[in-house]
């Protein structure tokens, strides 16, 4: 189980050598939220090509995931995943139907999933979600759920308490790895990254994602 995942923008090759380098657990090459519009064909491509190379690497290297598009460019991004040799991708705004389009564009194929809940959909499936067979484990995304939410936390964040734990009790109710925490917008308070991430680890919480 990773302790740490780190996004990296699919169209910024050399910020990949640099994630891989980092010390963290997992890199995250991003395709969706990292990339703009205009770019997602080209960053496709450089995908593909990032994965051929990465496919390479050692034992001791961090794991690559892929984070698709959660919606019509979905089928054109797992081709370049998966016919690149890739098998981990982390699927945005993951609620069942959107669990049901992944497995019909795998087409027979198979998939590796963390599936990111930052919808109020996707958390009333949570529980759907994690025991689904194509996930490993679930990860949140507070800053796009507290926007469907229209919430506004306060600094310690503990209005989303009842989320979190939602997430951690499907897990564990589902025997999947313990969900990975969401990242941390204000990277250079690092007592604030601390005290936020032991409160997600006496919560129940496994891993933390990062953007720096």
């Amino acid at each position: 189980m990773h302790r740490s995942y780190l996004y990296v923008p699919g169209d910024r090759p050399d910020r990949v050598d640099k994630a891989m380098a980092s010390g963290s657990d997992a890199v995250i090459i991003d395709l969706e939220d990292a990339v703009a519009p205009a770019r997602k064909g080209e960053a496709r491509s450089e995908v593909s090509r990032l994965l051929g190379r990465l496919d390479r690497r050692g034992d001791t290297d961090p794991e690559v995931l892929v984070r698709v598009n959660n919606d019509a460019g979905l089928a054109d991004d797992l081709r370049a995943v998966l016919g690149s040799g890739g098998t981990a991708i982390y699927l945005p705004k993951a609620d069942v139907p959107s669990l049901e389009s992944l497995d019909a564009a795998l087409d027979g194929g198979t998939a590796e999933v963390v599936a990111l809940i930052e919808t109020a959909r996707g958390l009333l499936d949570a529980r759907a979600v994690a025991e689904h067979p194509l996930v490993r484990n679930l990860a949140i995304g507070e800053a796009d759920l507290v926007a469907d939410l229209a919430m506004a936390p306060s600094p310690d964040r503990r209005e989303l308490a009842p989320m979190r734990s939602a997430l951690v009790v499907a897990s564990a109710a589902a025997g999947i790895d313990s969900p990975t925490g969401p990242v941390s917008t204000d990277f250079r308070d690092l007592e604030q990254l601390r005290a936020e991430t032991e409160v997600l680890l006496r919560m129940g919480f496994g891993a933390r994602s990062a953007i720096h």
